[in-house]
């Protein structure tokens, strides 16, 4: 709904506008620079040989000049402005192409004239009609202004309009070009029959439906339907195969006479008569035709809005896996990158630029036909099907609601999500294979986008690059930060268009990680740190995260010491003597493996008997995580501030409530 509303919030506001204003004569008005061009080229090429192809050259070329400028300028998808920018730009120019409230005032003031004076009504009509008036009378003075309020209010009101339902803003202002060609060149005189026949031509095309909607709108809003035989009869007796329509609505609705013989450019026209009751006409006659003009004016935005509505509430929506947040690359909020470092985001005109480490550059667009600068691959977002090659990356799609853009796994050990072993059991999601020896053929039966990868050792992505599928480095398991960590979010936001929804998710994480964290700042700024180590022996050596590890920056945040601070590495392999050495007397030991079963103080000692004489194992102050109990990578990477509070639940529980039950970590029980 808010995308319809977005779409007519403009058409009503340029209709406010012109209710309120109309065509004030201190301001400046576009149509006043289309007959500027038009007579420019007028003047240029109404000579000489091939008038008819130069008069149709040009009212092509500057109707697809206006409609292009004006495409620039009104589409967020190619403007160079804000959306909100182009959307009062497109309300402006829907008032100026309504004119439904100077059409109004222009014929009441030539009733008012002709009232005082045969001649000042004669002077007051000649400004919004194309005939001589120096000869006219008082009837014929305010046939004429009536017969225009009728043409026009198809011309001025509901053609362009309909334009709009059909165009949007460019086709509406598209259209009062070709209205304006068709006034200014548009006649079968000398000088004009042959260079302004196809501006005549291109106009009875752009008003025929318009025309004869119009007339329907006006018989609708005067309650006489039944005039719908009057005006077919009638309305095809006129010269123009458009303006008799309307012309014939308002005779019918009025019981008079319109038309008749009339000198144009001094040269009489022949036209025929619509109507049968030669009457005289009344102030009363024209105070209707404007009520009858304003109420199919209201009619016909109506249903124009009541149509954008429908159309919309009906479009097929989509499910919350299939991310029903889209939008356009750089029509979200700005996306700031605070604490990931393997991915930057820079936004232009019509696509974001992504940048992922040093090699990888992405073009994110919404349209196909966006062009990708040079050295970056194009990628139109949203995207619907993609294979994620870790659990890491699958916790952004767990996060975000978006199982259903996964279409294919490396495997699903460890997975806890019913839902996604529940796609992979009914064929929804494919299982593709492990990193290095990958299935081709389920790769191309899951149909994906593209493909996010994480390039370990093992690789094997240079049999996918065949394909031609787009792979996308996820370096989400590269960052030294647990919050840079969880930003990766952000990146998928991106992609599947739920960009909104991924920064709205990390700003949560983001407080609450801070927030815990200031307090075991407040805390261990008056207290002593309590010492921790990490990891076990594994075939001789001891596995530990290094000082720079995610992981140990969360044990500092939950104010705790790290043995293994001073070492400048992500990762360590240590020998026993070594760690035994830096963490004999930690005051916590924390260990994640996937034991089979129970793990125990025994099972701990059973593995490395030397285990016993750490201080952390004496005391049983083994911080455990059992990943075959848990879904750990599965969902943990979006969670750092939920692994900060299991932490502090041990190394201060009085930061956290007394019925805090950790998610992850715990005490291993004696």
């Amino acid at each position: 709904m808010s995308d319809a509303l977005t779409y007519i919030w403009p058409l009503l506001i340029g209709w406010l506008l012109d209710l309120l204003l109309g065509d004030p004569a201190w301001l400046p008005h576009p149509v006043v620079g289309f007959g500027r061009m038009i007579a420019f080229g007028e003047r240029w090429l109404n000579k000489g040989q091939h008038r008819q192809l130069k008069g149709a050259l040009m009212a092509l070329v500057l109707i697809a000049f206006v409609f292009v400028v004006t495409r620039l300028l009104c589409s967020p998808l190619t403007s160079h402005l804000s959306p909100l920018t182009s959307h009062l730009i497109s309300a402006i120019l829907v008032f100026y192409c309504l004119a439904g409230t100077t059409l109004i005032r222009e014929v009441r003031q030539v009733f008012l004239a002709v009232d005082r004076s045969l001649d000042e009504g004669r002077r007051q009509v000649a400004r919004i009609v194309g005939r001589d008036t120096s000869e006219l009378s008082a009837q014929e003075v305010r046939t004429a202004a009536l017969e225009t309020l009728a043409e026009n209010l198809s011309d001025g009101v509901i053609a362009p309009l309909f334009w709009w339902a059909v165009l949007g803003v460019p086709g509406m202002v598209a259209y009062k070009m070709v209205n304006t060609l068709d006034s200014m060149i548009g006649y079968r005189t000398e000088r004009y029959r042959d260079f302004g026949c196809w501006a005549a031509h291109i106009d009875d095309v752009a008003n025929y439906i318009p025309a004869r909607l119009t007339a329907l709108l006006m018989i609708v809003v005067a309650g006489r339907p039944q005039l719908a035989g009057f005006v077919l009869r009638n309305g095809r007796r006129h010269a123009s195969p458009n303006s008799g329509y309307p012309e014939a609505a308002l005779a019918g609705i009025l019981d008079c006479r319109f038309g008749g013989p009339h000198y144009y450019f001094g040269q009489l026209f022949d036209k025929p008569y619509i109507g049968n009751n030669e009457r005289e006409l009344t102030t009363e006659d024209m105070k209707k035709s404007t009520r009858v003009n304003r109420m199919a004016e209201t009619l016909m935005v109506a249903l124009l809005v009541l149509m954008s509505l429908a159309m919309s509430s009906c479009s097929p929506k989509k499910t919350n896996t299939e991310a029903d947040n889209d939008q356009s690359p750089t029509s979200a909020s700005s996306l700031s990158v605070k604490y990931a470092t393997g991915f930057t985001v820079r936004d232009s005109a019509s696509m974001r630029l992504v940048e992922v480490g040093d090699r990888y550059h992405f073009a994110l667009v919404a349209d196909a036909e966006t062009q990708a600068p040079e050295g970056y691959t194009k990628v139109v977002v949203p995207i619907r099907r993609t294979i994620c090659m870790t659990a890491l990356q699958l916790s952004n799609f767990t996060a975000l609601d978006a199982h259903g853009v996964v279409k294919g796994l490396t495997g699903t050990k460890n997975l806890f999500n019913k839902d996604i072993r529940q796609r992979v059991k009914d064929g929804r999601i494919v299982k593709i294979g492990m990193e290095g020896n990958f299935d081709a053929e389920m790769i191309l039966a899951a149909n994906p986008d593209v493909i996010f990868i994480s390039p370990f050792k093992r690789g094997g992505y240079e049999a996918i690059k065949e394909t031609g599928i787009t792979l996308v480095p996820h370096l989400g398991y590269k960052e030294l930060d647990p919050l840079g960590q969880a930003e990766w979010i952000k990146f998928v936001g991106m992609f599947i268009g739920k960009e909104r929804e991924a920064n709205e998710i990390f700003a949560g994480i983001e407080q609450r990680y801070n927030d815990l964290k200031a307090k075991c700042q407040e805390l261990t700024a008056k207290s002593k740190k309590p010492s921790v180590t990490s990891g076990e022996m594994h075939y001789g050596t001891w596995h530990a995260v290094g000082g720079k590890n995610y992981l140990a920056q969360i044990f500092r945040d939950a104010g705790a010491r790290y043995v293994l601070d001073d070492e400048e590495t992500a990762g360590e392999n240590v020998e026993f003597e070594k760690m035994y050495e830096l963490a004999a007397d930690a005051d916590y030991w924390r260990i994640l493996n996937s034991y089979p079963g129970d793990f125990s103080y025994e099972a701990l000692k059973a593995s490395e008997p030397r285990n016993e004489l750490f201080r952390a194992f004496k005391e049983h102050k083994v911080i455990y995580c059992n990943m075959k109990q848990t879904p750990y990578y599965e969902i943990s990477p979006v969670q750092p501030d939920v692994l900060l509070k299991d932490f502090v639940a041990i190394f201060h529980p009085e930061l956290v409530e007394p019925d805090y039950q950790p998610t992850y970590y715990r005490l291993l029980a004696p």
